[in-house]
């Protein structure tokens, strides 16, 4: 079964991406940000959730081993006010 990298696997997209893998028949290991208790919406699916950050190498060399593809969606989001 090919095994799928995802990053940016707890939002809007990545969620919908890792669905459409899984349901695919790819083996998932979606990175997200945050702590042990942050609730994704990914638990629903068959996805391996890891723990990281992207700008953290050591996150990466551990997360990826055993892929064949990376799917990158995760995206930064900035603005200077909450409306923006």
């Amino acid at each position: 079964m090919p095994a799928a990298f995802l990053t940016g696997g707890s939002g809007f997209l990545g969620w919908h991406v890792a669905k459409a893998l899984a349901e695919g028949g790819s083996s998932v290991r979606a990175m997200v940000r945050g702590g042990p208790s942050r609730e994704t919406g990914l638990e629903k699916l068959s996805v391996e959730v890891v723990l990281g950050d992207l700008a953290a190498p050591a996150d990466l060399d551990e997360s990826l081993r055993g892929s064949s593809a990376v799917v990158h969606v995760a995206g930064l989001v900035k603005a200077r006010t909450l409306a923006e």
